[in-house]
C-alpha cells in the first residue's frame, strides 16, 4: 500500500506510550490533554497528505493549527 493507505487503514490502532505523549507535546508546542486524538484529527483531515521517502511514509500537512494558530 501506499501513500497513506496503510496508516489510515490502521487508524484505529494509532496510540502512543505516555512518554510519546510528551514528546509529542512538547515538540509540537501543544496545551491540550488529548493529544492522541489531535494528531488523528489532522493525519484524517483533507489537507493532509503522504508520500513516501525512502523507507519511511512522511505525512505532511498543508497548515498545522492549533486553537485557531498556525503551529
Amino acid at each position: 500500500m501506499d501513500n497513506g493507505e496503510e496508516l489510515l487503514k490502521n487508524f484505529d490502532k494509532i496510540h502512543t506510550t505516555k512518554l510519546g505523549t510528551e514528546r509529542i507535546r512538547r515538540n509540537l508546542s501543544l496545551d491540550i490533554d488529548h493529544v492522541v486524538e489531535w494528531c488523528k484529527k489532522q493525519i484524517g483531515s483533507s489537507e493532509a497528505y503522504y508520500r513516501k521517502k525512502r523507507k519511511k511514509l512522511v505525512y505532511q500537512y498543508r497548515q498545522l493549527h492549533h486553537n485557531g494558530e498556525r503551529i
